[in-house]
């Protein structure tokens, strides 16, 4: 399906689907790549929910490679309903706080000016429990998302986000073993 539109259940087309790993080329020749965690409808427009990992390189990426990487969430308050956190909590060596990822959030709208810039690279399932918001931020044109891109690491140091391995936020938790 790469950048051809998906037809889903309400007949709406969409670029890319939830579960989706889109990797990007940045204008310098690095490689970047982003997490489709969900579609979701927000004032009336749809939205791609994507989650950045720090993937940065020269080669592009492949899903066993995204592996050894780290996705970023925000700390905030507990939420009993995500007993998958506890491995996040092992991970932090902190426990009692709420599991949220930062989306980046393109409209459908705005995506379609720049879906060329991605490709769909497989598929990698987020634990239903861990599909939370912590923080999102819209991109409208892909030199926007390019910036922060540039310098994942300080543009999660700034927003207070941490690091923590994709693995730990993966459907199959059995990767992370």
């Amino acid at each position: 399906m790469a950048n051809d539109e998906v037809k889903t259940k309400g007949q709406k087309e969409f670029f890319f689907e939830p579960a989706d790993v889109l990797m990007f080329q940045l204008a310098d020749g690095w490689h970047g790549a982003v997490i489709c965690v969900q579609i979701s409808k927000q004032k009336g427009q749809y939205t791609y929910d994507l989650v950045a990992t720090t993937y940065l390189d020269t080669q592009p990426p492949t899903i066993d490679a995204l592996l050894k990487y780290e996705t970023s969430y925000d700390a905030a308050t507990i939420l009993a309903s995500q007993p998958d956190v506890k491995e996040i909590w092992k991970h932090q060596s902190q426990e009692n706080f709420f599991f949220g990822l930062p989306f980046l959030l393109i409209t459908q709208k705005d995506m379609a000016g720049f879906r060329e810039k991605f490709t769909v690279i497989g598929k990698m399932q987020v634990k239903t429990s861990l599909i939370k918001q912590g923080g999102y931020s819209y991109f409208s044109t892909f030199e926007k998302l390019e910036r922060v891109f540039r310098d994942i690491e300080g543009h999660m140091k700034a927003f207070r986000q941490i690091q923590v391995s994709v693995c730990f936020v993966l459907l199959g938790s059995d990767r992370n073993q």
